[in-house]
């Protein structure tokens, strides 16, 4: 397609074309909502990571790195299960369209309520099994609050799924910012209360009694009214299964290796990886989440256009690669002097780890992507497919890397993220092939931003060595910093400005003005 090769992705279609009866908004609208939304949610995601990192400061101190690792475990097989708790149902409703949402809420709601009941009734049953196979009984209570926290966030999936629909992104930024807040301050004062490894699910159940609140006073559904309708289960069930499958798939691939660690190494080694990666990769994670979140609705709302749907995926590339990757690198370099800083070497066996992760981070976020361009296309099969495969390359990737190099965690992370890196790219450049995305543009959507990034970071680690700061570690963050950032601007204004023009494309104001000015750029990139 020639309007992609020349990635000029400002044009608009000439005519609106509708989508279940509602008029398809223009491009840019369209995509000024999405940059929009995204904005609005980076903020919040900003806000938990930061909220995040001050708790791990805490319970980097207060806790053992086996507290760390009975965690890992019994969150990631919980996160496999919780991911079942609406049946798949709200992302089914999504991808049918604002048109169609009201007449399949109340079914939805109550088979979302009939899979939640039993998710979580499934897990605290199935507790004390897996706490033998792991050989640790307090795996025990932290799986019976998980499954009590399934149970009570059952009616939200729902209550987001229609402001997602009505690309309420904003609203769901506050309410999220909140949740972020309940649950940190509650995990940092029950660890310093002593509950140990309980202090990090203990406040669960509040955060998400309160989203379900919040939720439901924002939209005023009432869907328990309508009945049950067991006549239409059939047509919801028939595609929310493969959404169910996909999204459990889907926890497989960001979980599996903390369940397949845990049964080969000591937990406070799965402790010392679940700590290294939570603190760097899962920002790149986290960002990922955020834009599927947003990207899924709008891809939707593109539908029956292929050409804006794929310049659309290509541009939300090249926006998460620019605002990814500088901040992956960042932590990348100045890991190991916060860690000394913060913990006082406590957890310097995963400094390495660390740092890997963060170099890879950006690329391994990608396939989310993928997938909410599949499933926009109502391919949930294809999506639990992909993602299944994922899951299990994952699994394999660290049984492999434990098998190769024992207990050594560094050289885990290093076989761990080279083939994980690999099979997302493999993925993207597969699954993009059928948007008629060629390789040669997913390539110049990846690499700018990360080229930039990395050749900051080598020529600031180059000049942090030369810098004698006498432990004097604040300085040496602050430069190490400065010096990044300002070499990172420089090398993408000098050879890619039309990305950072097109970065303040998508932001809302003043912000849009201030980028453009600050960094000299053209405004005419991204609007003609």
């Amino acid at each position: 397609m020639q309007s992609l090769q020349s990635e000029n992705d400002g044009k608009n279609t000439s005519t609106a074309e509708v989508v279940s009866g509602e008029r398809l908004p223009s491009q840019k609208a369209l995509g000024k909502t999405a940059g929009s939304g995204f904005t609005w949610l980076s903020l919040t995601l900003a806000v938990g990571k930061l909220l995040s990192f001050v708790t791990q400061i805490v319970l980097g101190r207060l806790l053992l790195d086996e507290d760390f690792g009975v965690f890992a475990i019994a969150t990631s097989i919980a996160n496999f299960l919780r991911i079942l708790n609406d049946g798949g149902v709200a992302q089914v409703l999504i991808q049918r369209g604002p048109a169609l949402f009201e007449k399949w809420t109340a079914p939805a709601f109550w088979i979302g309520i009939c899979f939640s009941l039993f998710t979580g009734i499934f897990l605290a049953a199935a507790s004390p099994w897996i706490a033998a196979l792991y050989g640790d009984s307090q795996l025990v209570p932290l799986l019976w609050v998980f499954a009590l926290t399934i149970v009570i966030s059952a009616p939200t999936t729902l209550f987001k799924a229609k402001l997602r629909i009505e690309l309420r992104f904003r609203t769901l930024a506050w309410v999220g910012t909140v949740w972020f807040f309940l649950r940190y301050l509650g995990v940092i004062y029950l660890a310093y209360r002593g509950y140990g490894a309980m202090s990090f699910v203990l406040p669960l159940p509040l955060a998400s009694l309160f989203e379900c609140v919040a939720f439901y006073i924002l939209t005023r559904m009432t869907p328990w009214k309508g009945g049950w309708q067991l006549h239409l289960w059939p047509s919801i069930l028939g595609n929310s299964t493969w959404a169910m499958l996909s999204a459990f798939a889907r926890g497989l691939a960001r979980n599996g290796d903390y369940i397949v660690l845990g049964l080969l190494v000591s937990p406070s080694l799965v402790g010392q990886y679940f700590f290294g990666y939570q603190l760097t990769a899962q920002f790149a994670i986290l960002m990922a989440s955020n834009v599927q979140f947003v990207l899924f609705p709008v891809l939707s709302h593109l539908a029956t256009d292929p050409g804006r749907q794929s310049r659309a995926i290509i541009k939300t590339i090249r926006v998460m690669m620019l605002v990814s990757c500088p901040i992956c690198l960042l932590v990348a370099i100045n890991i190991e002097v916060l860690e000394a800083v913060l913990w006082d070497k406590k957890w310097s066996m995963a400094v390495p780890l660390m740092q890997i992760f963060s170099i890879v981070a950006p690329i391994r976020l990608i396939p989310d992507i993928v997938h909410a361009a599949i499933t926009s296309r109502g391919e949930f099969r294809r999506s639990a497919n992909l993602f299944l495969l994922e899951g299990a390359f994952l699994m394999l990737s660290v049984w492999l890397a434990a098998s190769i190099t024992g207990a050594n965690i560094t050289g885990i992370a290093l076989i761990v993220a080279t083939l994980q890196t690999g099979f997302s790219l493999a993925l993207t450049m597969i699954v993009l092939s059928n948007f008629k995305i060629s390789i040669s543009l997913i390539v110049k959507a990846l690499m700018p931003a990360w080229l930039c990034s990395m050749g900051a970071a080598l020529i600031t680690v180059k000049i942090g060595n030369a810098i004698t700061t006498d432990g004097q570690y604040f300085v040496l963050l602050a430069a190490n910093t400065a010096i990044f950032c300002a070499l990172f601007l420089l090398f993408m204004r000098l050879f890619f400005s039309r990305r950072l023009a097109e970065l303040a494309g998508i932001i809302p104001p003043p912000w849009d003005s201030f980028l453009l000015r600050s960094l000299f750029l053209d405004s005419s990139a991204w609007q003609n």
